[in-house]
């Protein structure tokens, strides 16, 4: 929904975006403490993936992130289409990946990358990972 954080393991996203036919949405009422005078309870709403091999890719994708310490830069990921991965940064630098057997490796340059430009005070741009060998910046 829009305007609504989306956590992940104790991690904030502004956006996680996967693909829809994967996901089954779940809802379960909570009694809201604060507004006991109202009586007024509140639901709790999240995304139950379905399909294993795009659980998978999820997983792994946020435990390479978490291994290279990244986890916090990270604001956005989107996982629609099949075989990329789109992220964003909370310093406005989009990230295009191929989600396949070299992710892994993908993100360990990630890492360096976003160290390198947080140095350089560099925001915005794009970062290109999806190209083979040679990672692209475009300010």
């Amino acid at each position: 929904e829009s305007g609504c954080k989306v956590t992940v393991y104790k991690w904030e996203f502004s956006g996680l975006k996967i693909l829809f036919d994967t996901v089954e949405k779940c809802i379960l009422p909570i009694w809201n403490a604060e507004h006991r005078q109202n009586s007024v309870i509140v639901y709790m709403i999240w995304w139950k993936v379905k399909n294993e091999e795009n659980k998978k890719r999820l997983l792994y994708l946020l435990e390479y992130i978490k291994e290279e310490g990244i986890y916090k830069k990270i604001d956005n990921i989107d996982m629609t289409k099949p075989n990329s991965i789109n992220m964003s940064t909370k310093e406005d630098i989009n990230i295009l990946l191929n989600s396949d057997e070299e992710l892994k490796y993908n993100i360990s340059r990630l890492a360096m990358i976003l160290a390198d430009l947080q140095n350089k005070k560099q925001k915005g741009g794009e970062i290109d990972l999806s190209t083979g060998k040679y990672a692209l910046y475009r300010p």
